[in-house]
């Protein structure tokens, strides 16, 4: 899909472009390729009554909002009235929430339509998001939780879908397939609604191709400012242990992605180390496995046999956390956080890569131990940890599959790292790039 939501509901709007038809594509598309690729848990089976009342407005003049008629795909994560909410988990096979996420809510007012639930990885406590597959390589993992969503913006079975983040399950699929991504500062969009993973660290963002898209998407979510374009040359802390920590192929793709950066004008840069990165990891295992403990308190005990093992030993880590060392992880985020906007000073946002290494096979993920899913998580919950924005764009491909850049700013400076995608998307191609074996979806 090579035109940008914001062009779809320009379109839209101006009448040269029908939400019913547009809709019908994307079904068409789900039904001709969604069996090999397996993102949709649900369509909304009155998604194309509501495109025909919005295209009738339309006609009549009016319009709902900056979205209308446009489809947006949630992860099975976030409630959606009427529509099947399983949060991944046999368990809620078959729950149907009474009322939408504050999220939705907000998506429905500004016009938007709910296409489908995407898959997500069992209570979104992991990196793989099955059954989705890979829609580069059907034998690699999607990534995970939000894994859904991205297999299917890669696949051009949607315009645009939710996420969300608690330790990298935006960015983490985002990298694995080729897509935009953003976990916004902590507390920006609402999580009412959405299945806590760890309430103190879970962001909900967008996700998308074309970072440009992001502004008007994140007002539609509720995000409580204006993003403009940021003008002039930023300056650009490059994160030295993050590409020394990651394969040579991963590391050359990034080191790419600030090459043109720099080539171009956009940036310009100085090598940083972030301060006490493997403490703050540390310090958001014990808060994340907590937190998770006490959301499933009650359902766990009596339904064990029912969890995902690599889920199971996720609660069963957090029963065993000490009060005091979960109130020390607590108190230790502040310091934390001034220590990396100290090391921020003079900048104006960081990049590394977003993972070590492209996507695993599903046959390597199956014998990989929960300690293993850690080399996917460990440049990205940093910044759940201390509630900083941060952004992931493709830059690139290694071994036939995609590979991508985290960009973190300062709290609420979403702004900033929209505009260096955005610059860089103009001047590239890798976020428009879709597997052959999937065409194009035309609108």
């Amino acid at each position: 899909m090579r035109t940008s939501v914001a062009k779809v509901a320009s379109l839209i709007a101006g009448d040269d472009l029908s939400p019913t038809i547009l809709l019908d594509n994307l079904l068409q598309r789900i039904e001709r390729f969604d069996p090999a690729v397996q993102s949709c848990l649900a369509i909304n089976t009155g998604a194309r009554d509501q495109a025909e009342l919005l295209a009738r407005e339309v006609r009549l003049g009016r319009r709902r909002g900056p979205l209308h008629g446009v489809p947006v795909s949630v992860k099975d994560l976030i409630d959606t009235a009427g529509l099947k909410t399983t949060y991944g988990s046999t368990l809620f096979s078959n729950n149907v929430p009474r009322r939408d996420a504050k999220v939705v809510s907000k998506l429905k007012e500004s016009g938007a339509i709910i296409l489908c639930k995407t898959n997500t990885h069992e209570f979104a406590l992991g990196i793989e998001s099955p059954p989705t597959k890979n829609p580069w390589d059907n034998t690699k993992i999607p990534g995970g939780s939000s894994g859904g969503s991205a297999a299917a913006l890669a696949s051009d079975l949607a315009l645009f879908a939710l996420g969300t983040d608690t330790g990298g399950s935006i960015r983490i699929p985002a990298s694995m397939c080729g897509v935009t991504g953003l976990k916004p500062t902590y507390g920006a969009v609402s999580a009412e609604g959405v299945f806590p993973e760890a309430w103190s660290l879970d962001h909900v963002g967008p996700m998308c191709r074309f970072a440009s898209d992001i502004p008007l998407l994140l007002e539609c979510m509720g995000y409580p400012k204006r993003i403009k374009r940021v003008p002039g040359r930023l300056r650009v802390g490059v994160e030295k242990a993050f590409f020394e920590r990651s394969s040579k192929a991963v590391a050359s793709a990034v080191e790419a992605f600030v090459d043109k950066a720099v080539s171009e004008g956009f940036i310009e840069t100085v090598e940083v180390r972030l301060p006490l990165i493997d403490e703050i990891n540390s310090a958001h295992s014990v808060v994340d496995t907590s937190e998770i403990a006490t959301v499933h308190r009650q359902l766990y005990p009596a339904n064990r046999d029912k969890y995902l093992p690599t889920s199971a030993e996720q609660i069963e880590m957090g029963q065993k956390v000490r009060a005091v060392d979960y109130v020390e992880a607590q108190r230790f985020r502040s310091k934390a956080l001034t220590q990396v906007l100290k090391a921020l000073r003079g900048l104006d946002l960081i990049v590394s890569p977003a993972l070590p290494t492209v996507a695993p096979s599903i046959s390597q993920v199956k014998k990989m131990t929960l300690a293993d899913h850690y080399e996917y998580t460990m440049f990205l919950e940093p910044f759940n940890f201390i509630g900083l924005p941060a952004l992931c764009v493709p830059c690139g491909f290694c071994e036939g599959l995609p590979v991508g850049v985290q960009l973190v700013s300062r709290p609420w400076k979403e702004d900033v790292l929209i505009s260096l995608a955005q610059r860089y998307q103009e001047v590239t191609d890798w976020h428009v790039r879709v597997p052959p074996r999937f065409n194009e979806l035309t609108v």
